[in-house]
């Protein structure tokens, strides 16, 4: 993709940020997941324990349901892994509609 891994690491860890604020001045709890939509496609991201975030990359025909599904059944697993393996990781390749499992997700340390 040709990403600046450290950069896009940043920017969602700073987008999360927000997004914590925005949910503590609206008093609806605490963020569990967060969607934004773009207009080639769309990110999920998921707060892994206290310092790591999961972002995942997706294409507009993705089945929005199975994406969210998918993070949730495999948040605990990915929150296992040593710390070392939990550098950034970008999305290599997207979610499509009629996959069915999330392709490759990014997170952030």
């Amino acid at each position: 993709l040709g990403l600046d891994a450290d950069a896009v690491g940043a920017v969602i860890s700073t987008g999360i940020g927000s997004s914590e604020v925005m949910g503590r001045e609206l008093e609806v709890g605490e963020m569990t997941q967060g969607m934004v939509e773009y207009s080639d496609g769309l990110i999920v991201m998921a707060l892994l324990g206290e310092d790591a975030i999961l972002a995942v990359v997706a294409d507009l025909n993705a089945n929005l349901g199975n994406v969210r599904f998918q993070i949730k059944k495999r948040k605990q697993a990915i929150e296992s892994l040593a710390p070392k393996q939990l550098q950034l990781w970008l999305a290599a390749g997207m979610v499509g509609h009629d996959a069915g499992e999330v392709g490759h997700p990014g997170f952030r340390r």
